[in-house]
């Protein structure tokens, strides 16, 4: 009897999971696509404030040349390996 039920589960199983597996579809309906965010604009400049002291001006001005240069050499980076996967920002 347990062999039976067993049986059973198992041809339940296996008739539901093929019906799951079958893809519709051509193979580019199932390509990866990349969102242009990926590549998103950097961020703008920062507001220094009016007449800081030297020190800190500079501090702030290298920081935000910094992490615009850090921006732009990423995205650069990423368009590169996506380019290279023949994946297009759409």
């Amino acid at each position: 009897m347990q062999k039976l039920a067993l049986m059973a589960a198992v041809a339940a199983c296996l008739s539901g999971c093929a019906a799951r597996s079958t893809l519709s579809g051509s193979a580019d309906d199932r390509r990866p696509t990349t969102s242009a965010s990926v590549l998103a604009d950097c961020a703008s400049p920062v507001e220094i404030p009016r007449d800081p002291p030297p020190d800190l001006q500079h501090q702030l001005w290298a920081a935000d040349r910094l992490a615009l240069a850090d921006c732009k050499a990423l995205n650069r980076a990423k368009g590169r390996a996506l380019a290279a996967a023949g994946l297009a920002p759409e």
